[in-house]
């Protein structure tokens, strides 16, 4: 029950809100961001992974504006971003 937003007595219940880290937890995650090698096939089964479990058309996955997206300030995934749905689909 509580893994579909309701308490035992079927009552739903509120989403819990995110908590925000504190600022050095957040400069510490950009530094190891930043320093980490990028796996390319990690970024790539997380890519179809996101395809799949959100069921966005193929055509979606490849828009302009999704590659933006991406690309914002990340230019290492520039060449791994699928141009094409039959790219995207194979």
């Amino acid at each position: 029950m509580d893994q579909h937003s309701y308490d035992l007595d079927g009552n739903p219940t509120l989403p819990t809100k995110r908590q925000f880290a504190d600022i050095g937890d957040s400069i510490s995650k950009q530094h190891r961001a930043t320093n980490t090698p990028f796996n390319r096939e990690a970024w790539q089964r997380a890519f179809v992974r996101w395809t799949v479990s959100t069921n966005q058309s193929l055509r979606q996955a490849v828009k302009k504006a999704h590659f933006k997206l991406l690309t914002y300030q990340n230019p290492r995934v520039n060449d791994i971003i699928p141009y094409s749905h039959n790219t995207a689909r194979s």
